[in-house]
């Protein structure tokens, strides 16, 4: 009983251990309009068992959207109405594989 006890507990502290760590994700250029002055980046992750969603490099994010808006004549980048996410891939189990969009506004 007590080998069985100490073994739920190490289990539950593992999977506790997982779920406060979440994986970052880098998102990369997919789209723009100059003419607009905007800027899509998306990034996919494995989502399945995922209890938490994976955080976004909002620095690298808005640099690499800063320096296309630059090579548009645009001085700077803003994040521009949150982001998008989409399941891309499911199976009976549910959604496996999702892909997040951020647009920024080029200033």
């Amino acid at each position: 009983m007590k080998k069985t006890s100490l073994f739920v507990i190490a289990f539950i502290m593992t999977l506790t251990g997982c779920a406060t760590t979440p994986q970052t994700v880098d998102l990369i250029p997919m789209s723009g309009s100059k003419a607009d002055g905007t800027v899509k980046l998306s990034a996919s992750y494995n989502s399945a068992w995922m209890i938490k969603p994976p955080s976004i490099n909002k620095d690298k994010a808005i640099a690499d959207a800063g320096n296309i808006c630059k090579k548009w004549g645009y001085s700077k980048a803003e994040a521009f109405g949150g982001s998008q996410t989409n399941c891309i891939a499911s199976n009976q189990y549910g959604c496996m594989r999702q892909s997040v969009t951020v647009t920024f506004q080029c200033d």
